[in-house]
């Protein structure tokens, strides 16, 4: 028995938010969505960009969604980097649907 600790996520995968520019069918469906929620009274906030988590060796994407607006955009950023910081890498795999290398 050696009592060896997990390795906790944050140690193996970085977290960033990346901006994208969308294709121009969803900039424009986008578009309709602002005026017709204007028009009822809503809101429609853009997207943030992508929340990424890359593998710190190679750089290689093993996780990629959209941010979402702000608010929660903000609050879905920072869950991920909990989980990152809390969780062993097994269980971060198990959480997000991220494949084991290998």
């Amino acid at each position: 028995m050696t009592g060896e600790q997990p390795v906790v996520a944050a140690e193996v995968y970085t977290l960033e938010l990346v901006a994208v520019r969308r294709p121009w069918w969803r900039r424009v469906t986008f578009a309709v969505g602002v005026l017709i929620g204007g028009l009822l009274n809503g809101t429609v906030l853009p997207s943030r960009g992508d929340i990424v988590v890359r593998r710190k060796d190679d750089g290689s994407e093993v996780l990629r969604m959209d941010a979402g607006a702000d608010p929660e955009a903000e609050r879905l950023l920072q869950h991920v980097h909990d989980h990152l910081h809390h969780l062993d890498v097994r269980t971060f795999h198990e959480s997000w649907g991220v494949a084991p290398p290998g």
